[in-house]
């Protein structure tokens, strides 16, 4: 399943881990291999407010 968040369209199925701060309002997407000298990114999202917050995180982890 896709997401799109902004200018970003993130294949779900390719998540490793995801890491929150909820004071600030982002979501850090972690995704590709793990491990040293990989490829592996991370897509930081911010959220304008609580509730899209709230509806990213439960996208993510459907």
């Amino acid at each position: 399943m896709f997401v799109q968040h902004d200018e970003y369209l993130i294949n779900t199925s390719n998540i490793n881990y995801i890491k929150l701060n909820e004071n600030a309002l982002k979501v850090y997407v972690y995704v590709g291999p793990t491990g040293e000298g990989t490829g592996a990114g991370m897509i930081p999202l911010s959220c304008e407010d609580e509730a899209e917050y709230e509806e990213l995180i439960a996208k993510l982890t459907k």
